[in-house]
């Protein structure tokens, strides 16, 4: 019993961090995304591994404790969702500042945006 309720466990701090990404995401800054990282990381090889030993034939896999793992997955396409709007959002802005500091190539898409800064290093 001991081994269900520590797999319940992992599973449900998981969950816990999935829902913390899903919070940090509301407000994408890149901050925010890199913050999500090791919550992701985590959850990520929780469903690995429990999903792993729940396929395993002889393993007792009680419902409540796949129950818990879909929750979780759920969780994790649902925190993927908002990473991906994050992204659009991001690249989005990176166009529309291309046009503005960088001009505009003779196709008329944006040129890339030059570093704000560069390094020379002479020896």
């Amino acid at each position: 019993m001991s081994r269900f309720v520590s797999r319940m466990e992992l599973a449900r701090r998981a969950r816990s961090g999935v829902k913390e990404v899903r919070a940090l995401l509301l407000r994408p800054t890149p901050q925010a995304v890199r913050d999500c990282a090791a919550h992701l990381e985590e959850a990520i090889a929780t469903v690995r591994n429990l999903e792993g030993e729940l396929g395993q034939p002889g393993v007792e896999s009680p419902q409540a404790l796949r129950s818990e793992v879909a929750e979780l997955r759920q969780e994790l396409d649902q925190a993927r969702a908002l990473l991906d709007q994050a992204f659009r959002a991001h690249a989005g802005w990176y166009h529309l500042l291309s046009g503005m500091l960088g001009g505009y190539s003779r196709e008329g898409t944006p040129a890339p945006a030059q570093p704000a800064c560069r390094w020379a290093i002479e020896g």
